[in-house]
């Protein structure tokens, strides 16, 4: 089947609390109209508790998942999102 291509991967599962992260946060920020997405995409990945970044379409321009070790190291992160250049808002969500 993998030759065929029919399995096209595998996941790996890991355990939030023996990597060492089990705090895990979902950040939506809205941006100004005109701002410049490389620009924004280089600030998200400035940021070391940033894990992955979806660029969306519709009342949300991205949705930032964050990890850390600690609340206090979340919330850093939040804080770092919420000061990059041209975002006008955030919602964040523990999860």
């Amino acid at each position: 089947m993998e030759a065929s291509g029919v399995v096209r991967g595998y996941t790996v599962l890991l355990d939030p609390e023996l990597e060492g992260t089990p705090w895990h946060a979902v950040v939506h920020v809205n941006t100004a109209i005109d701002v410049d997405a490389p620009t924004m995409e280089e600030g998200f990945a400035s940021i070391p508790a940033v894990v992955e970044v979806l660029v969306l379409a519709g009342t949300i321009d991205y949705e930032v998942r964050v990890k850390g070790r600690t609340q206090a190291e979340l919330y850093e992160a939040v804080q770092l999102i919420r000061l990059l250049p041209g975002v006008t808002s955030i919602e964040t969500r523990i999860i």
